[in-house]
């Protein structure tokens, strides 16, 4: 398992983080309604996506005075099947998630929600220090 140790601008931007424990504030969120794809075509994008990347892989840990990523050879998280919704009900419950923190450590999470009119919605939250 390696380690990789912020940088200053990083670590300013944890600094900040840890002042508004409990928000999203530090969450930088991605909607994008594809409506050509079906929703089993677009995971599979995501997950090739999410798979290409090293920072993917990694996670913050940041129960040291010094915090630092932790780059690990654990499978990737994937992205996650939502049930479907109309496209009114995805915006709506992405709204929601807009609202909530990332777990402790995590660096982001994906969904693809699958819209009853056709197509699908990525729905993908990052840490904003990606």
């Amino acid at each position: 398992m390696k380690q990789y140790h912020l940088n200053a601008s990083q670590t300013a931007v944890w600094q900040n983080e840890r002042a508004y424990a409990g928000s999203a504030i530090n969450v930088i969120s991605i909607k994008l309604h594809i409506r050509e794809f079906p929703a089993a075509a677009v995971k599979t994008m995501a997950d090739g996506v999410l798979r290409s990347a090293d920072i993917f892989y990694a996670t913050l840990n940041a129960q040291t005075p010094q915090p630092y990523f932790t780059l690990s050879d654990a499978p990737v998280t994937l992205t996650r099947l939502a049930r479907e919704r109309t496209a009114v009900e995805a915006f709506a419950y992405t709204e929601n998630g807009d609202k909530t923190p990332l777990d402790k450590g995590v660096l982001y999470d994906a969904e693809v929600i699958p819209i009853r009119e056709g197509g699908a919605l990525l729905y993908v939250r990052f840490h904003h220090m990606l």
